[in-house]
């Protein structure tokens, strides 16, 4: 005859094997669907996601050129086919934030909604990353004049202006009254400290007129142009430059007309606008007007 409790206790072992079976197979179905906790970098955690703005992913890249030139490779083996290739460097999938402002922006459009392991081209045309071989830019009409004309502030031309800065821009510094900062060639004298802001004297030895009295006619010779008042106000000093920094200093401005850069560059007006002047120069870049192709392929997911 059966014990009772020999049949007892087999049916609590009957249990605690089935609870354990029920456990196996739900984190069996956890670890398929991607629920589990694992590390970031387990390819296995992200199979089957997709990539979303704001995902920090790892991708291998290869970087070519139309005629199969390779630039540059997170892989070795074809980094090593290329004329940037370097001994010293570790190679590794290349790891950024989507549209957080870490790569182009066709380069972040394209790895959205790829999955782990998806292999992808992209092909990026000139005007979008290092533009075509000849770069075209509008200068406003009056950088090009030889005589500029132009109301400042007269506060500009004090030789000691005071201003209060938030005390958070020298959270560093132990300050004290009547202290002297020297920051960029301007001199701070402290002259009052509250819990909230520093008021400072600066010594504007960035104005033209700097230890002279002010008056119309006034001129200085500053970084390499001559200024003279012209007109004085309660508020405002006009002042004419000489503008001898204008590339076309001395010459009517025409179409074709060019300077060159201190690199022997050429710059050429191609138009002349009312208010601006738009000027053309080669593309210096050496991947100017090419097309670059990335081969690439999402490793991992965070």
């Amino acid at each position: 005859m059966t014990n009772p409790e020999n049949k007892d206790n087999k049916s609590q072992l009957y249990i605690i094997i089935w609870v354990i079976g029920l456990i196996l197979i739900i984190w069996w179905i956890l670890v398929l669907n991607n629920k589990g906790t694992f590390s970031s970098d387990d390819k296995s955690s992200t199979e089957g996601k997709l990539v979303k703005n704001w995902d920090t992913i790892k991708v291998d890249y290869v970087w070519r050129l139309e005629d199969w030139t390779i630039f540059d490779a997170s892989l070795e083996e074809f980094a090593k086919k290329s004329k940037n290739y370097s001994e010293g460097r570790k190679f590794e999938p290349l790891e950024f934030t989507v549209w957080a402002g870490q790569m182009i922006k066709w380069f972040d459009a394209w790895v959205v909604w790829m999955k782990v392991g998806e292999k992808k081209t992209l092909t990026i045309k000139p005007a979008d990353w290092y533009w075509e071989k000849s770069i075209k830019q509008d200068i406003p009409l009056n950088y090009l004049q030889d005589k500029i004309v132009q109301t400042v502030p007269a506060d500009s031309f004090k030789d000691k202006i005071v201003q209060t800065v938030p005390a958070e821009a020298f959270k560093d510094k132990q300050l004290k009254v009547w202290d002297v900062i020297n920051e960029s060639w301007i001199t701070w004298k402290v002259t009052a400290i509250s819990d909230l802001w520093v008021s400072v004297e600066i010594d504007n030895k960035q104005n033209p007129f700097y230890g002279k009295k002010l008056a119309v006619w006034l001129q200085s010779d500053y970084q390499w142009n001559w200024v003279k008042i012209t007109a004085i106000s309660g508020t405002g000093v006009s002042v004419e430059v000489d503008n001898k920094q204008n590339p076309f200093y001395g010459k009517k401005l025409a179409e074709g007309l060019v300077w060159k850069l201190p690199n022997w560059q050429d710059v050429k007006i191609v138009s002349i606008g009312k208010e601006s002047v738009t000027v053309e120069m080669n593309n210096p870049s050496e991947l100017a007007w090419k097309t670059l192709i990335f081969d690439v392929e999402v490793k991992s997911i965070k």
